[in-house]
C-alpha cells in the first residue's frame, strides 16, 4: 500500500469516527446559531424606528467616548428635552417610592417648600401634628440633639440638610415679625386630604396608618351661616379604600355635612393641583345632578390620533344631599382634576336647569396685572411601567374636555368669561362672599 492510500484510509477512518462526528456537529450548530444571532440582530436593528436607532447609537458613543464623566441620568435628560413639564421618568427605586406615596403612605416631616417658604403642610403628618402652618419661612435648623442652630442660607442649603439630617430635627420659622420653633420627628404616616367645618365645629382626618377617621379638633368654626358647610380638599391623591384614600375622605366629609343637617356647601379647591381621574369620577358622582341610575360621563379625552374616550362616574348620589347651593373656590393654583370636577358639576347643573352651582375665582397677579383664572391644565398623563426593569414613565397622552359642553381649559383656565355662574371675587373674603351668591 502506497503512502497515498494510507493517508486516504486514515482520513476515512477519522471521518467515520464518533468523536469527529460530535466535533463536526458542534461546529455546525455553533455556526448556525451565529448566523441566526447576527441575522436576527441586523434584522431587529434595521426594523427599528430610525429615531430609536439614532438614539441607541448616540448613547453608545456618549457612554464610551465622551470626554467628561457624568452621573446624570441620560433618560431623565431625554425626557426633559422631548416631553412637557408634566411628564417624568422614574428609576425602579423612584417608582417604588412614588407608588407607595400615591397610595397615601408617606414618610418624612410632611412639609412642602417653595424655596425656603412653607408652601404646604400635609394632613396628618408630623408637621401638622406639631402645629406648623403654611406661609412661614424656615430661617434656621438643627438636629434636635445639637446645641446650636444653623442659619439657612438658601433653598439648596435647606434641601441638603433635610436629605442628611437625623430623624429628629428642630426648625425655626419666621411668620412676619414672629419666630416659632418646632421639634419634628420623621415618621411614616397616611396623608389626610379633606377638612370640614360647619356650625358644629371643625373636623380633620387623623389616624395611625391602619384607619383614618374624621374627628372634631376644634369647637371654633369659620364664619359660616346656618345650613352651610365648608370642605377644603387638598389633592385628588391616594387610591386606598375607604377613608384611607382621597375619594373616601371627601365622601366622608360630605356625609358629615349631610348628618349635621346642612344643604349649602363651599368646596375649596384653592391650591389643589389635581391627581387621579378615578378619584375625580367617584367624587363627581356625589356632586353632579344626573337623574339616572346608570354610570355617567364625567370627563372626555382626545388622544394624538383624534380618538375620543370617556371617563365614567358611578351612578349619581346627588339626590342624597338635597343641595340648595354648591360653591367652588378656585385660584391660579387650582389645576387638572380640580378644574375637571368644576367643569363636570357646572355642565350637569346647566343641563338639569338647577342653577345652584357657583364658582368664585380669586384674583392673581400675572404680568403685573390682576387676572381671574384657574391654572389651566387641560391635559392628562398616563403611567407606563417596564415590568422587566421596574422603571416607569409618566407621559402626557390626551387633552381633557368637560363632559357636555366639550370645553377644554388648557392654558386658559376657568375664567368668568366662560359662564355667568363663574364670578370674579374682588371682595377679599372668599368664604363670606360665597355665602351671598
Amino acid at each position: 500500500m502506497n503512502i497515498k492510500n494510507k493517508l486516504s484510509d486514515k482520513l476515512y477512518n477519522l471521518l467515520e469516527s464518533n468523536k469527529f462526528k460530535q466535533v463536526l456537529t458542534v461546529a455546525c450548530v455553533t455556526l448556525v446559531c451565529a448566523v441566526i444571532f447576527f441575522s436576527g440582530y441586523f434584522i431587529s436593528y434595521f426594523t427599528l424606528n430610525k429615531n430609536i436607532r439614532s438614539v441607541s447609537f448616540f448613547f453608545e458613543v456618549y457612554n464610551d467616548y465622551y470626554y467628561k464623566e457624568s452621573d446624570a441620568n441620560v433618560v431623565d435628560l431625554l425626557v426633559d428635552s422631548l416631553l412637557d413639564d408634566y411628564s417624568k421618568y422614574f428609576t425602579p427605586d423612584e417608582y417604588e417610592e412614588y407608588t407607595k406615596s400615591e397610595e397615601g403612605n408617606k414618610k418624612g416631616l410632611g412639609i412642602a417648600l417653595s424655596g425656603t417658604i412653607i408652601k404646604k403642610v400635609i394632613g396628618n403628618s408630623p408637621a401638622e401634628e406639631a402645629g406648623v402652618e403654611i406661609g412661614g419661612e424656615i430661617v434656621a435648623f438643627k438636629n434636635s440633639n445639637e446645641r446650636d442652630f444653623i442659619e439657612c442660607e438658601s433653598k439648596k442649603h435647606l434641601d441638603d440638610f433635610f436629605a442628611s439630617c437625623s430623624d429628629e430635627v428642630t426648625i425655626r420659622v419666621r411668620y412676619g415679625s414672629e419666630y416659632r420653633e418646632y421639634e419634628l420627628v420623621k415618621a411614616e404616616y397616611t396623608a389626610a386630604y379633606a377638612y370640614y367645618s360647619d356650625s358644629t365645629g371643625s373636623y380633620r382626618y387623623q389616624g395611625n396608618g391602619k384607619s383614618m377617621a374624621l374627628t372634631k379638633y376644634s369647637e371654633n368654626t369659620l364664619p359660616l351661616k346656618e345650613g352651610w358647610g365648608y370642605l377644603k380638599y387638598i389633592a385628588f391623591d391616594s387610591l386606598a379604600d375607604g377613608t384611607m384614600g382621597g375619594a373616601g375622605q371627601f365622601i366622608g366629609a360630605l356625609q358629615t355635612f349631610k348628618q349635621n343637617g346642612n344643604s349649602k356647601i363651599i368646596i375649596d379647591l384653592r391650591g389643589n393641583g389635581g391627581g387621579y381621574v378615578s378619584i375625580l369620577c367617584e367624587i363627581a358622582s356625589h356632586l353632579c345632578n344626573v337623574q339616572t341610575n346608570k354610570p355617567f360621563v364625567c370627563q372626555k379625552t382626545k388622544d394624538n390620533t383624534g380618538k375620543i374616550s370617556e371617563s365614567y362616574s358611578p351612578k349619581s348620589n346627588y339626590d342624597d344631599y338635597q343641595f340648595e347651593k354648591i360653591v367652588f373656590l378656585v385660584d391660579s393654583t387650582t389645576a387638572s382634576a380640580s378644574e375637571a370636577l368644576v367643569g363636570a358639576v357646572l355642565d350637569y347643573d346647566k343641563f338639569s336647569n338647577s342653577n345652584i352651582v357657583r364658582v368664585i375665582v380669586e384674583p392673581s397677579n400675572e404680568n403685573n396685572s390682576t387676572s381671574y383664572r384657574s391654572y389651566g391644565k387641560g391635559i392628562m398623563q398616563s403611567l407606563y411601567e417596564n415590568p422587566l426593569t421596574g422603571e416607569a414613565i409618566k407621559v402626557t397622552t390626551a387633552e381633557v374636555y368637560w363632559p357636555l359642553s366639550n370645553i377644554c381649559i388648557h392654558k386658559t383656565g376657568i375664567t368668568p368669561t366662560l359662564d355667568e355662574r363663574i364670578i370674579a371675587n374682588t371682595f377679599g373674603d372668599a368664604i363670606g362672599f360665597a355665602q351671598t351668591v
